[in-house]
């Protein structure tokens, strides 16, 4: 789901300020896994989390984390691209940054979304109707022109198997089609001469 929200200046300062560090750090993880040869989010993750929480001491740690995952999926896609001949730069380019959210970062009910800044939780109203689907622990906002803020929201939906009461044989034929309700053998039999369908019983007694 993509839902697009404006807020205050001062909110949307303290989210631009995550924005802009979240870069930092992405950009930091790529050279990584390009230097050394990676794409692993563990390995990335291992390589630069203590380089990147001294310069990064007021962002919450977490950003570190996701912001590996979103190298990691970077440089994956990247050396798809490679492998098919459709990469066209030497690494790939951080020109849109869309701020990954995992459970730490963020909370989100039905009427307020909380997000972790450098300084403090920052909360924002949305405005839709009630939501019957579980929210997803992960997701992604990005930041545009007008202090408006884009969420990426996932809904997932537990899924009950359906358990059927009864089944119906059918018997299809180039003309005609037969079934067997209750018991009782129905015939539908199709007249392309007069573009409709009749209904034949074949026997005395309908449904």
């Amino acid at each position: 789901m993509k839902l697009r929200i404006k807020v205050d200046y001062k909110t949307y300062q303290k989210l631009k300020e995550v924005e802009e560090e979240y870069r930092e750090v992405l950009e930091d993880a790529i050279n990584y896994g390009l230097s050394n040869r990676t794409t692993s989010f563990t390995r990335i993750k291992a390589g630069i989390y203590r380089t990147e929480r001294e310069k990064h001491k007021d962002l919450p740690s977490h950003y570190i984390y996701t912001a590996c995952e979103d190298a990691s999926e970077r440089l994956s896609s990247f050396e798809k691209l490679k492998k098919r001949g459709r990469a066209y730069t030497e690494k790939p380019s951080v020109r849109r940054v869309t701020v990954y959210l995992d459970d730490h970062l963020w909370r989100f009910s039905l009427d307020r979304i909380s997000i972790s800044t450098k300084r403090g939780r920052v909360s924002i109203s949305p405005a839709f109707p009630k939501i019957l689907w579980r929210i997803a622990s992960e997701a992604r906002f990005r930041l545009l022109k007008g202090n408006v803020v884009e969420f990426f929201i996932v809904f997932k939906k537990d899924v009950k198997p359906y358990e059927p009461k009864a089944f119906i044989p059918i018997d299809l034929n180039e003309d005609s089609v037969s079934v067997l309700i209750k018991s009782k053998p129905l015939l539908f039999v199709c007249f392309s001469r007069f573009w409709r369908w009749i209904w034949i019983y074949v026997f005395r007694f309908g449904l």
